[in-house]
């Protein structure tokens, strides 16, 4: 069974190694940690300085391990509304449901910690299997004028909003 706990600098290292690649990295960050790759420090740093605004820094583990890493936060500007944000599951433990299952955690964190009346996130389009999982969660797509679009790797990376009511 999957718990959450708050970040630690420890959990540092094993989040920049799921980051296999620059594409996992940007589609996970958007850029907001840098340059790849990432070393656990970098993380840190972040979360330390400009992250300090990520809100609750939260890791998901079992029996087996830290298993995922997300952020909540809520929003400035909309009253009762949080931001997840940074969700990224263990490379190792993906395909097997957990993604699902620390989604929903990251839910009944807003709404009972936070008493939050809706949650939202950001997916780029090409990250099906988060959009598929953020769906199947019961997210639905907000206004396509919520659409972003990135310049990552040369390319133009289209990010969609997500949005989940309780």
């Amino acid at each position: 069974m999957l718990k959450i706990r708050d970040y630690q600098k420890s959990d540092a290292e094993y989040i920049a190694s799921w980051c296999e690649n620059k594409t996992v990295f940007h589609m996970w960050c958007a850029d907001q940690y840098g340059t790849y790759p990432i070393t656990g420090d970098d993380i840190n740093t972040y979360y330390d300085g400009k992250g300090k605004n990520q809100g609750y820094k939260l890791t998901a583990f079992d029996e087996n391990g830290i298993v995922g890493h997300f952020t909540v936060r809520m929003l400035r500007d909309q009253n009762n509304v949080a931001r997840i944000g940074f969700v990224i599951i263990n490379n190792e433990r993906r395909g097997q449901g957990f993604g699902k299952e620390m989604i929903r955690l990251a839910l009944d964190y807003a709404r009972k910690k936070l008493n939050a009346e809706k949650a939202t996130l950001e997916v780029f389009e090409d990250n099906q299997a988060a959009y598929n999982c953020y769906k199947s969660v019961g997210f639905k797509e907000t206004d396509p004028k919520k659409t972003e679009i990135y310049d990552i790797l040369g390319e133009k990376w289209v990010c969609r909003e997500l949005e989940y009511e309780f």
